[in-house]
């Protein structure tokens, strides 16, 4: 399986919550089509893990995304705006198997 390290803690440390321009998002692809994307991470993304814009026919499958921020007081999120995917007019994509887990203090929210 490879993927992304976005160095997300860099920037959830420095916002606190926040979010501030130019945060990077670590995988976009733009006017693309018949995309097949498998067995793929990205952990500890600074914004939006995988943006998709005018893409058409997209299979992902077995993806798996963690936002996660240790240095966040209990009881707080620092962890914001790192959805697991962002859509702006996408067509027929295909989403398998996704896995995305989310820290905010003590808990742990997931979603597959």
């Amino acid at each position: 399986m490879g993927g992304i390290n976005g160095t997300g803690n860099y920037w959830y440390a420095v916002d606190q919550g926040i979010t501030s321009p130019g945060r990077p998002m670590p995988f976009v692809w733009w006017n693309a089509s018949d995309v097949t994307v498998r067995n793929f991470y990205v952990v500890d993304p600074p914004l939006w893990s995988i943006n998709l814009m005018n893409v058409t026919n997209a299979w992902f499958d077995n993806i798996y995304v963690n936002a996660t921020s240790p240095q966040q007081p209990s009881g707080e999120n620092w962890v914001v705006n790192t959805d697991g995917f962002g859509m702006s007019s996408p067509l027929r994509p295909l989403l398998l198997r996704l896995m995305m887990t989310r820290h905010y203090g003590l808990q742990q929210h997931r979603t597959e």
